[in-house]
């Protein structure tokens, strides 16, 4: 920045008496060397005038500031201008001072503040759209996501493909890991139930004590009919109460957890539905972690019985 034959940096130009930085357009004068915004400037002119001379380092400058009180006439204005044009031109500013009667500054510092405010909330709503559309690797999360409107229905089969492919190639994983285990413990015989039963390593299935009562049409059917109708109960309950607290969690208009701590405190949920729901069916929360698996076993030596 220039002032006559001075040349500043552009954070080094700033009033030598209240320190506020100087911009492009702002009236300043310089006494001695001094830089004086025109505030200051005109309280030492007037001082000047009643007899009482005094430089420019000695003024203490402790009056209030005063700020420009805009009316609705004027706000109405300014705002239909903002949404025409958010960075208006010299003759636009011209005909703004005419129709609202405020100072070129003033109208300046509101366009100003007006574009950083709305960047600042553009930004907040990115971020926002960002956490809301964070990635899922449960379903039921994903279509409670979907019927809340937090995520777009045209991706839901895409996670949903995603998340079932995850789990299948998780599960490639750990057999392929433990394969010499596997092998060595139940001597090549992969089986779903009995002493030897490994399938349940990679999927839920229902514990022994699962059972009902005689007096129906045919005991082995009923039988498992009810495991069945006990197995989506069990899913139906422990994934209901993991999306209820992930909602409630993850909700910006409730308290929530603090920030960062929400996959902590998401973790210590799954562990507690574990431990207070998984007797019955291994607390199979997450569709793709369950069905997966299963397919996976089904192909790769355990054969259907996966699905019975």
């Amino acid at each position: 920045m220039r002032a006559r034959d001075n040349v500043y940096h552009i954070e080094c130009f700033r009033c030598s008496v209240c320190s506020r930085q100087l911009l492009p357009g702002d009236e300043f004068s310089l006494r001695e060397e001094e830089l004086l915004c025109r505030a200051d400037h005109s309280l030492l002119m007037e001082r000047s005038s009643a007899g009482s001379p005094i430089s420019p380092g000695h003024i203490h400058s402790n009056r209030p500031l005063h700020l420009a009180v805009l009316n609705e006439k004027q706000l109405h204005t300014l705002r239909t201008c903002y949404n025409a044009n958010p960075r208006p031109d010299a003759l636009m500013k011209e005909q703004l001072v005419e129709m609202t009667g405020l100072s070129p500054r003033v109208i300046r510092v509101w366009f100003q503040n007006k574009r950083c405010k709305d960047k600042k909330k553009s930004i907040l709503m990115k971020q926002l759209q960002q956490q809301q559309h964070r990635a899922h690797v449960n379903p039921a999360v994903s279509l409670a996501m979907v019927i809340l409107g937090k995520l777009p229905l045209k991706k839901f089969p895409v996670y949903v493909v995603a998340q079932f492919l995850g789990a299948f190639v998780g599960s490639g994983a750990v057999f392929g890991l433990y394969y010499d285990a596997l092998m060595e413990y139940t001597g090549g015989n992969l089986a779903v139930t009995g002493e030897n039963a490994t399938a349940n390593i990679f999927a839920s299935y229902p514990a022994k004590h699962l059972s009902v009562l005689n007096g129906f049409v045919d005991q082995v059917n009923s039988e498992q009919c009810f495991i069945y109708l006990m197995i989506l109960l069990c899913k139906v309950i422990a994934t209901g109460a993991l999306i209820l607290c992930i909602l409630a969690i993850t909700d910006r208009k409730n308290i929530g957890a603090p920030k960062g701590m929400e996959p902590l405190c998401i973790g210590l949920i799954i562990m507690a539905i574990g431990v207070s729901m998984g007797l019955n069916c291994g607390y199979p929360i997450n569709p793709a972690r369950d069905l997966g698996p299963r397919f996976f076993t089904a192909v790769a030596g355990w054969g259907m019985e996966v699905f019975r």
